[in-house]
């Protein structure tokens, strides 16, 4: 895996705020299709090319998470709550915390 995974902003938190400009866009584009704007079919391309953009971003995130293999020292998930991590920092978090009663 290349280091090119471990980004400083995940591509999940990228397509969610693309997502929302595309959404916004749209609501632009209907505005000036209602106003009777002659360049609001701009606003209409944009989004369009935001949403397409969005789920290229979401899918990269997936085939990456499913390419990831159990030898590899980042992991990448398609979560954007979690952070891609790097392998030893789970494996030395796991070595220092005591684990959980299991309530027997």
């Amino acid at each position: 895996m290349s280091s090119s995974r471990a980004r400083a902003i995940p591509l999940t938190s990228i397509g969610y705020v693309v997502v929302i400009v595309s959404f916004a866009l749209l609501g632009l584009f209907a505005y000036g299709l209602a106003s009777g704007f002659s360049t609001a079919w701009i606003f209409g391309v944009a989004a369009g090319v935001g949403f397409v953009a969005t789920v290229a971003a979401f899918r990269t995130v997936i085939r990456q998470e499913q390419e990831t293999t159990d030898q590899e020292e980042i992991l990448v998930s398609a979560n954007p709550l979690i952070p891609t991590e790097h392998r030893s920092h789970l494996e030395d978090y796991l070595n220092h915390v005591p684990p959980r009663p299991t309530g027997n």
